[in-house]
């Protein structure tokens, strides 16, 4: 196949591939779907090509994928009740959705909903094996929580193959091996036990200390030396603890912040609307947030926004509008419908930020999770040398960590940051005037900020802040060079690029 096809013959060839794809699947011709991912999916090594899929196709694959390991299996689930691509890609997005909750939160309720909805869809280990393969950052992390929720409502055997799966992907993760003890030894296996614990006693010390960072035991009190000088006998004393993740934090950790906060405080979060099935998802996320005393959060959406510039303006016009009448200070964040926010102190950091990300004569404007310092002379930020901070992503076949340099400190200066996640503590217009579409929007926005003299800033540890569920899609919008053009002549000035050149 021709790889060097103009954009449009590219759009023929992937309309072509949907179409043919849909028709094999009807007729559950597995000979054709084989032909087709020979033709058009995979190079001569195998390989995704990356660089003619998008979205669907890539959801179309790992369905596939799906498919062949349950037909291998003698399970079928997949060819018997997907006849049409809409029908797969509705429920594939639905199952990620329900396994990313189960990933980033603990509760046992949540991870019980989580459960019951794969039973009561089906959904095979198949499934779930290859979906967290593919979309999972913290894929084994998942299957643990997974295994020990099946295990807490008595299916035993069902737990084992979650983390026999978790063990096949990393034989010495440190979650997995203590689960498994957990697990063993409540089942009376103890022999078994004791040879994960062998594993478990072998690890490097710092890996066993991240098991006391991640797990909650109220009772695990050996150092990590400790640890790897226990004897057999005393694995039930040490892997027979009810297992928690990710406890709460202690809330006095922010005590001092919350003084100093002008409260009440109302945090509004302002997203531009054009996928339902993200924004409920999106939504979801922000409704787990802990939320500080005398404070209060709402939901901003803003639906059948001309621009994403125009959208935020009307946004925040309507969050005003529905800010408590005694609100001291009104922070609002602005992120898109596909952002997951993951950390759920966030509200308590951002009244953090406000005090520790600026200098005592700098007053903070906007707190980006990801950007630069420097802008380079293109005005295409992630081009830059240097970039601080990061987001967790999943474009589809590669979730992956986006992490920028941590520099020294917690925060650094901004010149321009992207605008999957921006939260800004005052209120300036966004340039509608300027820019049409969803482009340049952001770093306009944080130059805007320093025109008026307030500090712009990033959250250098910031990964774990947000997820940014992504598109997997050709970045040739033609309006996107003329923003980056409309930029330039407005900011170009300013910018130290062009002041050092």
């Amino acid at each position: 196949m021709n790889e060097t096809i103009s954009p449009v013959q590219r759009d023929i060839e992937r309309k072509q591939f949907k179409q043919q794809w849909e028709t094999a699947m009807q007729k559950q011709d597995l000979p054709a779907l084989q032909n087709l991912v020979r033709t058009y999916l995979v190079d001569e090594n195998s390989n995704i090509r990356t660089n003619w899929v998008d979205s669907p196709i890539c959801v179309l694959f790992v369905g596939y994928q799906i498919m062949m390991a349950e037909l291998k299996n003698n399970s079928g689930r997949y060819i018997l009740q997907f006849r049409d691509n809409a029908t797969w890609i509705e429920e594939y997005y639905q199952i990620k959705f329900m396994l990313r909750r189960m990933e980033y939160h603990s509760e046992p309720a949540i991870c019980q909903d989580v459960y019951h909805y794969l039973k009561e869809h089906e959904i095979t280990i198949h499934a779930i094996r290859i979906i967290s393969e593919k979309s999972i950052i913290n894929r084994e992390l998942l299957l643990c929580r997974l295994a020990y929720t099946a295990f807490s409502l008595g299916h035993s055997e069902e737990a084992l193959s979650y983390l026999l799966t978790a063990l096949d992907w990393n034989e010495h993760n440190i979650h997995t091996l203590y689960t498994l003890c957990y697990i063993l030894l409540q089942m009376g296996e103890i022999t078994t036990a004791q040879g994960y614990f062998r594993e478990l006693q072998n690890l490097p010390i710092p890996a066993i200390e991240e098991l006391k960072q991640v797990l909650f035991l109220p009772s695990l009190t050996p150092d990590a030396e400790e640890i790897q000088t226990l004897r057999y006998e005393e694995i039930l004393t040490f892997c027979s603890k009810s297992i928690t993740y990710n406890a709460e934090q202690n809330k006095d950790n922010y005590k001092e912040f919350l003084d100093a906060a002008p409260l009440p405080t109302t945090f509004s979060f302002i997203l531009c609307v054009g996928n339902e099935t993200y924004y409920e998802e999106a939504r979801w996320y922000l409704n787990q947030l802990y939320v500080p005393e005398h404070c209060q959060l709402q939901i901003v959406p803003v639906r059948g926004a001309n621009s994403i510039s125009s959208g935020y303006n009307q946004g925040m016009q309507e969050a005003n509008r529905l800010a408590p009448q005694n609100t001291k200070q009104h922070i609002k964040i602005y992120i898109h419908q596909d952002i997951m926010v993951t950390n759920r102190y966030l509200l308590y950091d951002l009244l953090k930020a406000q005090k520790e990300a600026v200098l005592p004569n700098q007053k903070l404007g906007i707190l980006g999770v990801i950007g630069t310092d420097q802008l380079p002379l293109s005005g295409i930020w992630w081009e830059s040398e240097s970039y601080f901070g990061g987001c967790m992503e999943d474009r589809i076949l590669l979730p992956q960590s986006i992490d920028g340099s941590l520099g020294c400190y917690e925060y650094a200066p901004a010149e321009g940051m992207d605008g999957i996640f921006l939260a800004t503590y005052e209120d300036l217009p966004w340039r509608e005037d300027l820019f049409c579409g969803w482009h340049f929007y952001d770093i306009s926005q944080c130059q805007e900020f320093l025109r008026a003299g307030y500090a712009a800033a990033i959250v250098t540890n910031s990964n774990a802040w947000c997820l940014h569920d992504c598109k997997v899609e050709d970045i040739e919008d033609p309006q996107y060079e003329e923003n980056r053009r409309i930029f330039l002549k407005e900011y170009h000035s300013g910018l130290k690029a062009y002041q050092n050149s």
